[in-house]
């Protein structure tokens, strides 16, 4: 009978010491999958936002566009109203392609972080993790470059529609084709901010 109870004793001590472990990796876990949630909520409010974005910028394009062609004889200068184009064009950019980096952190941090733990947990190969399988699968970012292209176009052929539609070049178009022509200097530093791939 005495031999029995430092028996029981350590295979308590144990049971303990392991129910102790399988907590603590279960509270682990628990915390991990969480942090995952929340980036993965993010992530998906990123990608939303940039498809609001875009929907916005269109349609401000398209009305600036439209107000510019209503030229007639009292308001000959209504092709000056182009000069938004490039402003709303360079913000929106600006907006989509923040949104785009801070994207790319928590992906990162999914990635190199909490997916690795994730996978080390459940014993379930990282390379089936949402963010690694994608980083090995992903199509090049065609939406990124077709937002900077824009707003490179916008600026371009807003400051060649101006140049050429000026009638007299008198101190107001002067000042004109100069912002127009400092909208390149925003676009080029939008440009240089957001690196491909940043």
């Amino acid at each position: 009978m005495d031999d029995q109870a430092p028996t029981h004793l350590a295979l308590s001590k144990l049971v303990d010491r392991r129910l102790r472990v399988r907590l603590e990796k279960d509270h682990e876990l628990a915390r991990y999958e969480a942090i995952y949630q929340e980036l993965r909520n993010e992530i998906r409010q990123r990608i939303e936002q940039r498809d609001r974005y875009s929907i916005q910028m269109t349609v401000s394009l398209a009305a600036i566009v439209a107000i510019s062609a209503t030229r007639t004889d009292q308001m000959r200068d209504m092709h000056r109203v182009l000069l938004a184009a490039p402003l709303v064009s360079i913000y929106y950019t600006v907006l989509i392609q923040y949104s785009y980096a801070v994207h790319s952190v928590l992906s990162r941090q999914l990635r190199e972080a909490i997916e690795p733990a994730l996978a080390r947990l459940t014993g379930v190969p990282v390379e089936f993790e949402i963010e690694n399988y994608y980083k090995t699968h992903r199509v090049p970012g065609i939406r990124r470059t077709f937002f900077m292209t824009s707003m490179w176009v916008m600026t371009v052929c807003t400051t060649l529609v101006i140049g050429l539609t000026e009638s007299s070049w008198t101190m107001d178009s002067i000042l004109v084709l100069s912002a127009s022509l400092l909208y390149w200097v925003f676009a080029l530093g939008v440009t240089l901010l957001f690196p491909k791939g940043a």
